[in-house]
């Protein structure tokens, strides 16, 4: 402690310095918590997925999107037998402290994670609803949410066309098997895309079903080929999602390791 007071001379010696290293200190620290948030929902369920399950992303990089179209031409590829598709919504309640991960869901994105265990009346109840949200069991709990509950969501990335807060309906809580993840907020994707300003008609990625396992590696190189040289180029994987990301995490913890 005989030190401090150099050292807190030498900090205001240079004021700007000590301004600007600390917020690019506090900025990478919140950029990797807000990716770790991202990898707990795009591995949400793929632990315990088998290899029926494939994942479509844009080739280029996980943040670019795709078009809404791509649904209709993936389900009609030989193999196919349901689709999906999944966007980040970013978001945050309350403070930056308490994000969770919130995405925009197509009504049969649950279809594909049998994992997932709603009761069916909440499950009709969120179809029939515009506004209607999905909360896992522990963000429920966390907050205290209840079904029939209203919870105001602040836009991060998709900001609505009034204002810059979204609310949810809440009309349904999921549990989940086999280590799912109960902590995501799932609402409709319809609802995003009418309301947010721009990018319409796009999504995240695509999550889809096959036949036969069997099969996968053959049905990933059709979708491959289908979406080649096209102007939103797509690579389907069984592999981990987190993979996906790992490219991203990793520039951030060099971006730590240079900070400190």
């Amino acid at each position: 402690m005989k030190y401090f007071p150099l050292i807190w001379r030498n900090l205001l010696r240079r004021k700007v310095r000590t301004i600007f290293t600390l917020a690019s200190v506090f900025i990478a620290f919140v950029l990797y918590s807000f990716l770790m948030v991202v990898q707990n929902a795009f591995s949400m369920g793929v632990e315990v997925a088998g290899v029926d399950r494939l994942v479509l992303l844009h080739k280029v990089s996980l943040i670019q999107l795709l078009p809404v179209s791509y649904a209709d031409r993936i389900r009609a590829t030989e193999g196919v037998t349901h689709v999906g598709h999944a966007s980040w919504f970013g978001g945050m309640y309350q403070d930056k402290a308490t994000q969770f991960a919130v995405m925009a869901i197509d009504p049969g994105y649950f279809q594909l994670y049998p994992e997932a265990r709603i009761p069916e009346e909440q499950l009709h109840a969120w179809l029939a609803d515009r506004q209607g949200a999905v909360v896992g069991r522990t963000t429920a709990t966390r907050y205290g949410w209840k079904v029939g509950d209203k919870i105001p969501i602040q836009a991060t990335i998709w900001l609505p066309k009034q204002g810059n807060t979204w609310f949810f309906n809440i009309d349904g809580i999921y549990d989940g098997d086999r280590g799912f993840d109960t902590s995501t907020f799932f609402f409709h994707y319809e609802y995003l895309d009418e309301n947010r300003r721009g990018a319409y008609g796009q999504v995240g990625w695509y999550v889809l079903r096959i036949d036969d396992p069997s099969h996968a590696a053959d049905v990933a190189a059709r979708l491959d080929a289908q979406f080649a040289n096209s102007s939103f180029e797509a690579k389907a994987s069984t592999e981990d999602l987190r993979m996906a990301i790992k490219r991203y995490r990793s520039f951030f913890d060099r971006l730590l390791t240079l900070e400190s």
